[in-house]
């Protein structure tokens, strides 16, 4: 809003429009640069080599996260393969202790998780 502001103050000339220009370009590339960095913008692979070229170290926002991708990016990845290790070992319980059975989580996003990709892989719900 400030540059636009700026920018439509003052009559256009080549002499003023210039630097507005200029200042807008920097804008822009500066933008494109970082945005792929705070947005899911690139493939993994492609962030990977981007966020390599510019020397960007993923920041730990949690105590167990580690990965190459930052964790905003990280969590997306793997909870299939999760509930899937975890209907395996669920439905490789005896009868017994399988009904008395709970899977416990740190984090409501892995409760969410399971749930929602629990129904195709035959895990109990609890009620």
């Amino acid at each position: 809003m400030a540059i636009e502001d700026w920018l439509s103050r003052s009559r256009v000339s080549v002499a003023k429009l210039w630097p507005k220009a200029a200042i807008a370009s920097i804008v822009l590339v500066a933008g494109a640069i970082v945005a792929p960095s705070v947005l899911p913008l690139l493939p993994p692979e492609k962030y990977l080599t981007y966020s390599q070229a510019l020397n960007l170290v993923p920041q730990k926002t949690e105590v167990h996260h580690e990965g190459p991708l930052p964790q905003l990016f990280g969590d997306q990845f793997g909870w299939p393969e999760l509930v899937q290790e975890v209907a395996q070992i669920y439905n490789s319980l005896p009868a017994e202790e399988r009904s008395k059975a709970a899977v416990l989580t740190s984090r409501l996003q892995s409760a969410v998780t399971r749930h929602i990709f629990s129904g195709a892989r035959e895990v109990t719900q609890a009620k």
